[in-house]
């Protein structure tokens, strides 16, 4: 894709989370998004439908984004081979975790827009199912043995103690 597309795409994404700051996503009409945006209605057609297809771009890139750091992040947690004591855990939990809270940081204004009151309960639930899958492998190492968590955020937890 070319950065014209890239650039007015990312005008219209922006143009939905602005819109969404100020009043419920059932209430946005695509004419809204595409007066924020400052697109031709015949530019915003051309690259989504309405505005839940924009709205499920946004989502489903973070969503990705969420998935490959949480790769990111459970490659180091495989690195390691012996039981882990909840001090060790502490310890290693900033270089373990580092990909996923370094990306939460870097999508946050979206994330809280997105999961406002004016915004899409869906996302959480996606967010929700996407953690339950993530889990799952943490589960199969603490069966083993090696790790005294069972996700990344009971281990955020466990640092905050």
């Amino acid at each position: 894709m070319d950065v014209r597309s890239v650039v007015t795409k990312n005008k219209i994404k922006m143009a939905l989370l602005n819109c969404i700051k100020e009043k419920p996503l059932a209430n946005i009409l695509n004419k809204d998004i595409i007066a924020k945006s400052e697109v031709s209605t015949r530019t915003f057609y051309h690259y989504y439908l309405d505005k839940d297809e924009v709205l499920n771009e946004i989502e489903n890139e973070i969503l990705a984004g969420l998935k490959k750091v949480n790769d990111q992040d459970y490659q180091n947690v495989t690195q390691v081979s012996s039981p882990l004591t909840n001090e060790t855990n502490v310890a290693l939990a900033q270089k373990e975790f580092k990909f996923l809270i370094d990306y939460c940081d870097t999508v946050k204004e979206e994330g809280t827009i997105l999961l406002s009151s004016n915004g899409d309960i869906n996302f959480a639930n996606k967010i929700r199912e996407l953690s339950v899958k993530e889990t799952k492998r943490y589960q199969v190492r603490e069966i083993l043995g090696l790790v005294q968590v069972k996700s990344p955020v009971q281990l955020l937890l466990l640092l905050k103690k």
